[in-house]
């Protein structure tokens, strides 16, 4: 997918207040994160931003820069959110339990935390 949208292409909105809930296996309902994630389509343009959304109130994203949270501009992007959403917690689970040097040292090095020596 190229990376310059057009009109009509979808783009993707985090939407907190739409939730699905399915049955986990004890019979509760759980909240399934991907689902707040709605498709939203470019409906028009300025020289500087995407109109995206309702007709008679588009949200502006801008052309060039960082979008606002909550704003994706491809599916792969959503799908990367809900990785993190779903693992971060349990990575960092691991991290926390973890008493190998060796393993804590390549973590480290990994997201750049730099040991400050006291």
């Amino acid at each position: 997918m190229s990376d310059e949208l057009k009109i009509g292409d979808t783009v993707w909105f985090f939407d907190v207040n739409h939730r699905v809930h399915e049955k986990d296996k004890g019979g509760r309902p759980s909240l399934v994160y991907r689902e707040q994630w709605r498709p939203r389509d470019v409906i028009g343009e300025t020289s500087r931003s995407w109109l995206v959304g309702h007709k008679y109130d588009p949200t502006k994203l801008p052309k060039s820069g960082k979008w606002p949270a909550g704003w994706a501009r491809t599916t792969q992007q959503v799908e990367d959110d809900v990785w993190v959403c779903h693992h971060r917690y349990r990575i960092g689970n691991c991290v926390t339990s973890c008493y190998d040097a060796a393993t804590l040292r390549k973590v480290a090095e990994l997201i750049g935390y730099e040991a400050k020596e006291s």
